[in-house]
């Protein structure tokens, strides 16, 4: 349990105590059948309808409490473990503050009618009135009044009756403000939960994100790779044509070169006398030609 919490927690137990006893003193007032009744003055800080707004007050800001502490349980920083305890306090909170409308609703009713029989001087319960019209007991009483006095005390009966009206539709108002406040702590949840969901989707994203990332670099690593292996690959074709080049211009290059070596033979023919050698004169043409076609009648 937070901080927090707590602190909501004993300022709403204030504010429960303090509406019990401004409840039970504001009944005390009603009670005009006693002999010792004395009624409380119509205006002011003693008035009936003063207590009446400062129950209203106690009883809104108790609402605000609960609700406050509702949020707070429903925060990420909140124990897991006294969740469910806390939750189970607020509820029982709003069953109280849902009573207390209750209660209040009714000394309201009861308060006006008892301002409006002490205004009349009438005695007995104060639901002796009806809506504001004077009884037969209520003018009898005001038989004793001269003129002016009288229909002061019927205006006043007659505003009384419109103010009862007026607060009739400020607590519908307030009626419905609060089914608007509850309607606005339901939303309220369901966005926190969508908060949440759209957090993980994000985080997920995220996580997508670096995995392709990834992808992308390992294939940018492949594709250079590949690349290096092509470049190679041409570098051994090309060292291989050269060589397959290289042995063709030999073969083909010796052999021409070996045929005319030895068809420029020059034949010495050494002979007794070491003075000189006599060196013999070259074959004639035809001599050449008739050794070469020889030579290739011999070899078929």
């Amino acid at each position: 349990m937070t901080s927090l919490f707590q602190t909501y927690d004993e300022e709403l137990r204030d504010v429960v105590k303090e509406f019990g006893d401004l409840l039970n003193e504001v009944r005390q007032t009603l009670q005009r059948e006693t002999p010792s009744y004395r009624a409380p003055p119509p205006t002011g800080p003693s008035s009936r309808l003063q207590k009446c707004k400062t129950l209203t007050e106690l009883l809104q800001k108790a609402r605000e409490l609960s609700l406050w502490m509702e949020r707070e349980c429903a925060s990420a920083d909140f124990p897991i473990s006294q969740r469910e305890t806390s939750r189970q306090k607020v509820a029982e909170y709003r069953k109280q503050s849902l009573q207390f409308e209750r209660d209040l609703k009714r000394v309201k009713d009861d308060c006006g009618a008892a301002d409006r029989a002490d205004l009349l001087g009438a005695s007995g319960s104060p639901n002796s009135t009806n809506g504001g019209a004077m009884t037969a007991e209520q003018r009898a009483a005001m038989t004793g009044l001269d003129e002016e006095t009288r229909k002061q005390r019927e205006q006043m009966a007659r505003n009384t009756e419109t103010l009862k009206t007026g607060s009739k539709f400020l607590r519908e108002a307030e009626k419905l403000t609060n089914e608007t406040e509850e309607m606005s702590g339901t939303a309220l949840k369901t966005l926190v939960g969508q908060t949440t969901t759209i957090s993980g989707i994000i985080s997920k994203t995220h996580e997508a994100d670096d995995e392709v990332s990834q992808a992308r670099k390992i294939l940018n690593d492949m594709h250079k790779e590949m690349i290096k292996n092509k470049a190679i690959l041409l570098i051994i074709i090309l060292v291989l044509l050269l060589l397959i080049f290289l042995v063709l211009y030999i073969k083909f290059g010796g052999s021409s070169s070996s045929s005319s070596s030895s068809s420029t033979t020059t034949v010495i023919y050494v002979t007794s006398s070491p003075s000189s050698p006599t060196v013999a004169p070259p074959p004639s043409t035809s001599t050449i030609s008739n050794s070469t076609s020889s030579g290739s009648g011999s070899a078929f």
